[in-house]
Order: C-alpha cells, then structure tokens, then sequence
C-alpha cells in the first residue's frame, strides 16, 4: 500500500513537469537599416499578433528588455518614433532566450 502511494506522488511530478506552459524569452537589438548606428534610449511599442501592446526601452548599444512568449508563431509589429514601423515574424519554438536582430529605417 505505502509503494501505491509513492508511485501516485511520482506520477503527478511527472504530469506536474511535463504539463507546464514553455515559454521563450526575447530581447531585441535595433539598429538603424544599412549602417552600424544603435537605435538608443528610445520607447519601443511593440504590437503582438494584433493584440497584445508592451512598450520596451532601448538602452545605449540599441538592446530592448524582455519579452516573454508562449511556443507558438508570433507576428510583432515595431514602433518607434522617427522610424518607419516594420512587421517580423518570430517562432518560439521551447524556453529558451534568443536575440531577434531588427533594422529600421528613418522616416
């Protein structure tokens, strides 16, 4: 009876782990479109699939701070002020941290 009783722990740790939500963390590097120029201390609205607004800050060397996204294809919209907006697509496709390199150009 007592070995039915570890066996029932185990099996929910296991569900419990493999029934948790993967989610990826993004930051972003912006930079201006053809030459080697940071996009720095601006206010990034970034527009996820159409529903989601978060505003980000760029620091000195053009980096945003974090976005985190479930698995799954992501279309983020760019807006910056003096900068034409620009549209990537990203793929999440496990937790992990990546870096998704965007070029502007000015308006």
């Amino acid at each position: 009876m007592n070995s039915c009783k570890y066996f029932i722990v185990f099996l929910f740790l296991i569900i419990s782990v493999f029934c948790q939500a993967q989610v990826g963390t993004v930051r972003f590097h912006l930079k201006l479109k053809g030459a080697y120029i940071f996009i720095k201390d601006k206010n990034v609205k970034l527009r996820v699939n159409d529903t989601i607004e978060k505003s980000l800050i760029s620091d000195k060397k053009g980096y945003t701070g974090f976005l985190e996204l479930p698995e799954g294809s992501f279309k983020i919209l760019f807006d910056v002020e003096g900068y034409k907006s620009i549209t990537r697509t990203i793929k999440i496709v496990r937790a992990t941290g990546r870096t998704l390199k965007v070029r502007m150009k000015k308006e």
